[in-house]
């Protein structure tokens, strides 16, 4: 138990001492299960929904402040680390791996980095039925993975077959099944247009292939397929993030051959450079009237969790283009007949054209700040 105290000692230090990205999502998925919203009907939650729950119970015990995602986040990544640790008993391993985790955006909560402890698990695991359904639970694309572990999962599938049944009893019982078809199915898998995409650039193309060659030569097949299907978890919009299940299995398998560290290492020396100058983000904070209905309209969305407060809207979309334009017409209506009192927007390239023209007729400027976030008042 002692060797376990450094590596997660070491990983708590830099995850308090590095940046964190608050993303709004977790922030505001949970709190909209504490207001009593349902996912996927009263908003666009693509994702299943194990993280938004667990989270959810996370801040009624700890409070409903930016503090307590951190630490959460904090407790994920130790968890990995000391998993890390555990299979390559490396402590070579441990830095190099919280080294690119922290470069690729790891010090924050995302469905793939909840993901990753169980992804390890599942790695090594001889009837990994159970850890899968948790997987498919926490995100749909999980399935990804399901090719290199078929055999595996379905010689004994009882418990991923109840896992799901008990989620189907979950969208039944909250009449939700079809919103959830709509919205974590059709819009995730059947919809994805070219526009949707976000391919990898040039640069993020050589530093995955840095990875990817010493990867190779482990010469570990297991390691090497099951580490190519979990790069899926990247698309259809890359971000390095998506990344970490990847990085930690790569991290084991070259843990006996540390030389193979070094061509990733260089590689990622940059973007951790980049990721730490980023410091820390969507934690901007707006003052808002009290006791006005509010809604942010390509605005930030942190401003709900923040400020607790609930926005104007119901349902609420993601103020994202391709959901956005997903759902235009239910959209608007939504908006129309909430017609929030006070708006807070900021320059975007994506403006629904039928809101806008209402928002133009309707409302006026109040305030502007430095960042070109307005606050707007219905005249």
């Amino acid at each position: 138990m002692k060797n376990y105290i450094l590596p997660v000692s070491l990983f708590v230090l830099v995850s308090l001492l590095f940046p964190f990205i608050y993303w709004p999502e977790m922030m505001n998925y949970p709190y909209f299960i504490h207001l009593g919203w349902l996912p996927y009907k009263d908003w666009s939650m693509v994702y299943t929904p194990i993280l938004p729950y667990t989270l959810k119970y996370f801040y009624d015990i700890f409070g409903y402040r930016p503090e307590t995602l951190h630490l959460f986040g904090t407790i994920i990544g130790a968890l990995t680390t000391l998993l890390i640790f555990r299979k390559s008993k490396s402590l070579i391993a441990v830095i190099f791996f919280i080294i690119s985790y922290l470069a690729f955006g790891g010090n924050s909560v995302w469905f793939d980095i909840f993901l990753t402890p169980l992804i390890i698990l599942i790695y090594y695991s001889p009837q990994p039925a159970f850890l899968f359904g948790l997987c498919v639970l926490t995100k749909q694309t999980a399935f990804y993975i399901l090719p290199p572990i078929f055999m595996s999962v379905f010689k004994k599938p009882l418990w991923f077959f109840i896992l799901i049944a008990l989620f189907f009893i979950y969208l039944i019982t909250n009449n939700t099944l079809f919103d959830f078809l709509n919205w974590g199915v059709k819009f995730v898998f059947l919809l994805p247009k070219a526009g949707d995409l976000l391919l990898p650039t040039l640069k993020q193309s050589f530093v995955v292939l840095a990875f990817i060659i010493p990867l190779l030569l482990t010469k570990n097949k297991k390691a090497i397929i099951f580490s190519l299907f979990t790069l899926l978890f990247a698309f259809p919009r890359f971000e390095f993030f998506h990344l970490i299940p990847f990085l930690s299995i790569f991290t084991i398998a070259c843990a006996k051959k540390p030389i193979l560290y070094l061509l990733p290492f260089i590689a990622v020396i940059p973007l951790l450079i980049f990721t730490y100058n980023l410091g820390n983000r969507f934690l901007v904070r707006y003052d808002l009237p009290k006791n006005k209905t509010i809604y942010s309209l390509n605005g930030p969305d942190q401003i709900y969790f923040l400020n607790n407060i609930e926005p104007a809207v119901r349902p609420w979309i993601d103020q994202l283009p391709w959901q956005m334009e997903y759902t235009k017409d239910s959209y608007y209506s939504a908006f129309i007949k909430a017609r929030p009192e006070i708006l807070v927007t900021r320059p975007s390239l994506y403006k629904p054209e039928k809101i806008w023209e209402f928002v133009n007729l309707n409302y006026k400027v109040v305030k502007t700040y430095d960042d070109g976030t307005q606050i707007l008042e219905r005249n």
